[in-house]
């Protein structure tokens, strides 16, 4: 069981990380398509959302932080629906990532209370955040594209990086489209928490290249 200290230290966090933000202050401008064929382009989320399977109806605001978690004992857990926005109608190879920066005391992977196994599946479209955010009860109908497109990040030891690192994640289960949303959650067979704070070089994010 994670000792008090940590269970505190998560609670900060994520308290630090669900503070709102207009959606446009997530975003990069998003080039077309790469310059050369073996090229490939980074889109980092636009909007993050927190989601509560305890309270269903719970509405968060965007955020930039990914910052999951689930206790095997409480039940208790945070999902979150990332949204990219700005794929090109040639893109194609689309696969999740994530870049973190050498540890600091404001930077990097941050994992407690078990391990870093996380799993994530694509939806079928994005809920509106009109009226105040986004619940779990918001994304359900849109969450029904199932198994296949389904994989698992695993951050487990990426906070023992001592250098800037670079990710990705379920290539060739992703399906390219002008907006992808992603639900990120800790996988049920371990307790753990992990956050990654978005920064200028750090965050998640899919990139892609583009079909000839």
């Amino acid at each position: 069981m994670p000792s008090l200290a940590k269970l505190v230290a998560s609670l900060a966090i994520l308290a630090a990380s669900a503070t709102g933000l207009p959606a446009a202050a997530a975003r990069r401008d998003t080039p077309a398509c790469p310059s050369s064929p073996n090229s490939r382009v980074r889109v980092w989320a636009d909007e993050i959302y927190s989601l509560f399977p305890l309270a269903p109806g719970r509405k968060s605001a965007a955020a930039r932080d990914l910052n999951v978690q689930y206790h095997n004992e409480t039940r208790q857990a945070i999902k979150q629906m990332a949204v990219f926005r700005g794929f090109p109608a040639a893109a194609a190879g689309c696969a999740f990532g994530w870049q973190q920066e050498a540890p600091t005391a404001d930077g990097g992977v941050v994992v407690t209370g078990g391990d870093g196994y996380l799993a994530a599946r694509q939806l079928g479209g994005v809920p509106s955040a009109e009226g105040g955010g986004v619940s779990l009860d918001d994304v359900a109908p849109f969450d029904t594209l199932g198994a296949a497109r389904e994989f698992h990040p695993d951050f487990t030891n990426w906070d023992q990086a001592t250098a800037a690192q670079n990710h990705t994640s379920g290539p060739g289960v992703i399906r390219c489209q002008d907006t992808i949303a992603l639900i990120i959650e800790k996988a049920t067979t371990n307790t753990g928490h992990v956050y990654l704070k978005k920064t200028e070089n750090a965050g998640i994010f899919i990139d892609y290249t583009c079909a000839s």
